[in-house]
């Protein structure tokens, strides 16, 4: 016998198509993955849970191309240098 039970729970289409999406980029398989661990956590009261948004941060034009000079900077591994170890961070020489 199987003991399962369907929730249903109504809801706007596009919500729906959003949560499946966000589901997915956090790498759930399906909403439905998402929704059964969340409970799982609650049922077994290791689920702690705060809301809060998350402020959107727009870069002004300046700060975008100090961003991206940074970024070349990176990729190019200009002012970079590698350590073979731990003792290397402690080692003036093994920075040049």
């Amino acid at each position: 016998m199987n003991k399962t039970a369907v929730l249903q729970i109504p809801m706007e289409k596009s919500l729906r198509v959003k949560s499946e999406e966000g589901a997915r980029e956090m790498g759930f398989t399906s909403l439905q993955d998402l929704v059964r661990l969340f409970l799982s956590k609650v049922a077994a009261s290791t689920m702690s849970v705060n809301f809060c948004e998350i402020p959107e941060i727009t870069l002004s034009k300046k700060a975008i191309r100090r961003y991206n000079r940074q970024l070349k900077k990176i990729e190019s591994g200009k002012g970079f240098y590698k350590l073979e170890n731990a003792e290397d961070l402690f080692s003036p020489s093994a920075r040049k």
